[in-house]
């Protein structure tokens, strides 16, 4: 007893210490941080930027008139003390004068009106009493409610290079030979391509909503870095108005691998081959110590097969642990359409020594299978002003066939040919939020929040045994925008089996996703995230387990030997996001406290395994690029196992993190894992 205490007592300490910045910043005597807010002034006539598709040269439009105009847009934005500030998310200041009254102003948006690109990048820069673009911390429908129900007339693509402007200074130029060289490389996406993701057509009504959901299906494809919308009052009917996308790409090619003494494995990948909207990856392994010492795998993608958001692909895999293909074709639901989804996978493995929970064990007779998955849901859309939300309907069927023996074939085994049928109701009630440095690196990240409540019944078919289990589940998830722009999420769930007159292959879920708003320290920007969960399984497969390693539990812990049925986590961890960019790469360091407990008995859940690692890391991402996040990482185990590490250190690429959408989408079980 004495020794839990003792243990649990000093990772309370450590978490403390992590979270020290954000306990003092909350207390009444952290007044005295002082916040200044930065804009680049977007209006710099020394850097001139011509489009392709219009040879407009914004240098030469007379967008700036002489300095007074161009300091006078830039004394708009400005720093001030705590007195005056109310939150620590960066947004736009307004003034009390009306600058269009102004002179210069006026002779500036004059000018800007006898074209339509310069004309939208004025409504972008300048305020005219209506809402600012590039606002941050606002719901995503914010600047189009002033445009609501308006004829939408002219749509028109501005395209960025990859390398030196940005959505908040177009005229920005590539300075260095890198950043010029690839732009000179970089295939800009075909503008035929950038119009078949639009959700709306010319002569429709605008909807805010609509217009919110179609940023966020943009930036979600992979070749995408960051776009916007704006919207202009039509100069000859009131009624219309005009639509402007300017669009930041990624540079499409990319490369990434490690290299060691026993293995090593590469990685190429172009994520928009010939400005077409397809993505191509190949990879190569090597581990001198199997008997198949070389191999690889290549996928192609497309992302939106047939402008109708359908993202097909084609997998082939030959490894020392894999071997096979797969195809599919997936559609996901839009919030903002009355619409379908669905999709089908076959999948043929001729041999896989790790198709067991988390791939960590090799198996002594590789399994051989064919997987055929198959779904359709259907989105019944609320009526306007409903606060139900709307209704989604989905099956799913799923059929699966070993070929080999990898078990004792008794039906209680994760190797078993089965079918597996499942329908799902649900109500889902989305918006998005827009904020940005929470998983990016400067870009607009679009925040879902709302809620989402499913339930689930369906039929699992053992065919050895010719035996059928019932399946349900009820699962409901909660997000809210907290003040400031801080994001709360829970979730609970119940699910499983009914065989033998009790739950089978059952679990019990509970969890919850913080972050905060920036919290302003020494002049530095940090932000909290707190993540917990509480996962219990009942009566589960002796294949199905639960462990706390790496992001299942604690960060670079390891251990096959501690393995249990229950576990609860508590990841914490501090985020402060750097001014610093060098050649477009932006760094953001972190502290982190990590504990779980694991155990076979929910009543012994704290009596039984509980480890910890803390630590600290620096992550560098550069969003023009399509690589991942690459992370240097120092981790220590205060509390480990038995032959374990105390320290270690790790260099690695991830991809960053994702919100969840609450749209629903293909029909499954809740995961255990």
């Amino acid at each position: 007893m004495r020794c839990s205490i003792v243990k649990y007592g000093f990772f309370l300490i450590i978490m403390v210490l992590i979270s020290k910045h954000y306990l003092w910043a909350s207390s009444p005597e952290a007044n005295c941080f002082r916040i200044t807010l930065h804009l680049r002034d977007s209006i710099d006539n020394k850097l001139p930027y011509k489009t392709k598709s219009t040879g407009i040269n914004l240098k030469d439009s007379s967008l700036v008139e002489n300095k007074h105009e161009s300091s006078y847009l830039e004394a708009r934005f400005q720093g001030f003390g705590p007195a005056e500030r109310k939150d620590t998310i960066r947004r736009p200041i307004g003034i009390t004068s009306d600058p269009v009254n102004n002179s210069s102003l006026s002779s500036i948006k004059n000018k800007a009106d006898n074209n339509f690109i310069t004309r939208n990048l004025y409504s972008l820069m300048i305020r005219e009493g209506e809402p600012v673009k590039e606002q941050m911390a606002v719901k995503s429908t914010k600047y189009f409610q002033a445009y609501s129900g308006k004829i939408i007339g002219k749509i028109r693509i501005l395209q960025l290079d990859v390398f030196g402007p940005t959505l908040q200074d177009t005229l920005k130029q590539a300075s260095t030979w890198i950043g010029k060289t690839g732009n000179s490389v970089h295939m800009k996406t075909k503008e035929h391509k950038l119009m078949r993701q639009l959700l709306f057509n010319p002569g429709e009504k605008l909807d805010p909503q609509l217009m919110a959901d179609n940023e966020k299906v943009i930036r979600d494809l992979p070749y995408i870095q960051d776009v916007a919308i704006l919207v202009s009052r039509s100069k000859t009917d009131p009624s219309e108005v005009d639509v402007l996308l300017i669009i930041k790409e990624r540079f499409e090619y990319g490369i990434s691998g490690s290299f060691g003494t026993n293995s090593s494995e590469m990685e190429m990948v172009n994520e928009n081959v010939f400005g077409i909207g397809h993505q191509f990856l190949a990879s190569l392994e090597y581990n001198r110590n199997e008997k198949q010492v070389w191999g690889g795998t290549v996928n192609y993608e497309i992302s939106d097969f047939g402008a109708k958001f359908i993202k097909t692909g084609l997998r082939y895999t030959n490894t020392f642990g894999k071997t096979g293909w797969n195809v599919y074709i997936d559609k996901q639901f839009l919030a903002s359409k009355m619409d379908w989804a669905g999709g089908i996978s076959l999948e043929r493995t001729f041999k896989d020594y790790y198709q067991t929970p988390y791939s960590y064990t090799k198996l002594p007779i590789p399994a051989s299978y064919l997987y055929l998955d198959t779904w359709y849901g259907q989105l019944i859309k609320s009526r306007a002003g409903s606060s139900l939300g709307n209704v989604i309907l989905a099956g799913r069927y799923l059929h699966r066939n070993y070929y080999n023996s990898t078990s004792d074939n008794s039906g209680n085994s994760f190797f078993r040919d089965h079918d597996f049928i499942l329908g799902t109701f649900g109500i889902s009630k989305r918006d998005l939020f827009k904020n940005s440095r929470v998983y990016g690196y400067g870009i607009t990240e679009d925040i879902p929040y709302g809620r989402y409540a499913e339930a689930a019944f369906g039929f699992d078919r053992d065919r050895v045994r010719e035996h059928l289990r019932p399946y349900f589940h009820f699962l409901h998830s909660n997000a809210s925008i907290l003040s400031g722009g801080a994001y709360f999420k829970w979730q609970v769930g119940l699910g499983g089996y009914i065989g033998n007159s009790r739950i089978e292959q059952g679990v019990i879920l509970l969890n919850t996703n913080f972050f905060s708003k920036f919290v302003y320290f020494n002049s530095h920007p940090y932000r909290y995230f707190v993540n917990m969960e509480l996962m219990s399984g009942i009566n589960r497969f002796k294949e199905e387990y639960l462990v706390m390693n790496k992001g299942y539990g604690i960060r670079d812990f390891y251990s096959l030997d501690i393995q249990g049925t229950n576990r609860l986590k508590i990841n914490i961890e501090s985020v402060r996001f750097w001014d610093l960019s060098y050649l477009g790469f932006r760094f953001a360091n972190y502290f982190f406290a990590d504990a779980a407990f694991l155990s076979n008995s929910m009543q012994r859940i704290f009596r039984e395994n509980f480890y910890a690692g803390v630590g600290m890391g620096i992550r560098i991402h550069n969003e023009s690029l399509v690589f991942k996040v690459l992370e240097f990482r120092l981790t220590w185990f205060p509390i480990l196992p038995k032959n374990g590490d105390r320290y270690i250190f790790n260099v690695f690429g991830q991809p960053k993190a994702r919100f969840d959408d609450f749209l629903g989408g293909k029909p499954q079980e809740i995961l255990y894992e």
